[in-house]
Order: C-alpha cells, then sequence, then structure tokens
C-alpha cells in the first residue's frame, strides 16, 4: 500500500495534515504492508461509522496501527515454578544463553 492513499483519507481530516505530512511519511515507512494496510482500513472505518480519529495524522497512525505481539520471558526457575517441569509446554521456547551460562524460556 503506497503512503499516497494514507495521505487521502487523513489530509483533509482536520487542519494540521499537512503540517506533519514529512513526520507522517516517514512513520508510514516503518510498518509493514499488512499493517499499513489495517491502518487504512481502521480510519476508513472509524470516519465512515463517526468515530473518532485523531486530527493529527501521525497519532491516528499510531492509534489505529495493529499491536505487534510481545514476547515474555521467564527464569528456568520462574518456568518450573509455573509448569512443574523443565520441558517445553503450550508454546513455550527453551533457550540457553552461553555467554551467561543460563537457561530462559521465551513465548512469543
Amino acid at each position: 500500500m503506497e503512503f499516497i492513499e494514507f495521505w487521502q483519507i487523513v489530509e483533509n481530516h482536520g487542519r494540521v495534515a499537512a503540517y506533519y505530512k514529512a513526520e507522517c511519511e516517514h512513520l508510514w515507512s516503518t510498518y509493514t504492508p499488512d499493517q499499513q494496510k489495517a491502518i487504512c482500513e481502521s480510519i476508513t472505518h472509524k470516519l465512515r461509522t463517526g468515530r473518532f480519529v485523531h486530527y493529527n495524522p501521525v497519532n491516528a497512525m499510531r492509534d489505529n496501527a495493529p499491536q505487534t505481539p510481545r514476547s515474555i520471558t521467564l527464569s528456568y526457575a520462574e518456568y518450573y515454578k509455573a509448569f512443574g517441569t523443565t520441558e517445553e509446554v503450550s508454546g513455550w521456547k527453551k533457550v540457553f544463553l552461553p555467554d551467561q551460562q543460563k537457561t530462559i524460556y521465551i513465548k512469543n
């Protein structure tokens, strides 16, 4: 998806849009094509249904960007206490950190 498509959606939504175009274009370039599409769809839907969309297009973009999942990290002891095992369960991955000589568990 091209930046111009996003810009056409937000440029007339509020009087401050033109001031933020360069910053907005830079932020746009940091998102993946799937995230860009989701942003446009979300803003378009909100505008059509009369819901709030921030007048600053940078904030509008950030407010409507899909949230990226965050990983959770547990120490060996925390993992064992939570699951009663050191085997990988429920999507957790065991990772050995050789530089620290310790094992951690990560779930995305």
